[in-house]
């Protein structure tokens, strides 16, 4: 148990899939709403999204795959969102999921396949880029090279 709220959902469907912030004030899950970002201070749903993938980071803000080859973030401060990262520019892994960003907020990881989709079967290899203001900046570099699927990288920032 996180917190004494009751989520309106039942796990049922899609399944139960999300995160909690790491303060243990929100959680961002999928429903058959899509994504939703449940604030547990306001007992309730306060921001949802399309797409997939959600995640919270130490900055309080939710990231998620709104689409393959675009990762949005939404800031639950300005209640704006943005595009975190479109179509990178790599020639054979494009196909872009499971983003992370680091503690520090200055790297986003990531896992990109050659246009698949199966988590459990593409070759997704995982990338990172520099993050500024919440924008990407300059080119993705890639960090693994298998043949397997790798994703869902998780970054460490010496301090």
């Amino acid at each position: 148990m996180v917190n004494d709220k009751p989520l309106t959902i039942t796990g049922s469907g899609q399944g139960l899939v999300g995160a909690v912030a790491p303060d243990l004030s929100a959680v961002a899950y999928r429903s058959p709403k899509e994504n939703e970002f449940f604030d547990f201070a306001q007992g309730k749903t306060i921001h949802t999204t399309v797409g997939c993938e959600a995640q919270i980071g130490r900055d309080g803000n939710l990231y998620w795959v709104n689409r393959p080859k675009e990762f949005r973030m939404w800031s639950p401060q300005t209640e704006q969102d943005h595009v975190l990262l479109a179509e990178p520019s790599h020639p054979t892994h494009s196909y872009t999921y499971f983003p992370t960003v680091s503690a520090d907020g200055k790297w986003l990881a990531y896992g990109a396949s050659p246009d698949e989709h199966s988590h459990d079967s593409s070759d997704y290899e995982i990338f990172v880029v520099a993050l500024d203001n919440g924008q990407a900046v300059g080119d993705p570099v890639r960090l693994s090279w298998h043949g397997k699927t790798d994703r869902w990288p998780d970054l460490w920032v010496a301090p």
